[in-house]
């Protein structure tokens, strides 16, 4: 998982160089970086019900 927010940092670093340069536009930035923290916090949270399957067994 913590492969998956990695890839998650490194696009985003990606996309503001691009804006950096100029080739994409504040919105379209926004709106990803956004939505990646998202993804982001839902991936953790899987990590929250990991360990309550395994005990129950």
């Amino acid at each position: 998982m913590s492969e998956q927010n990695v890839t998650f940092a490194v696009l985003v670093v990606l996309l503001l160089a691009g804006m950096i340069v100029g080739k994409v536009v504040l919105a379209l930035g926004m709106l990803v970086h956004e939505a990646s923290v998202l993804l982001v916090i839902l991936n953790a949270m899987r990590l929250l019900g990991y360990g309550k399957r395994y005990e129950r067994i």
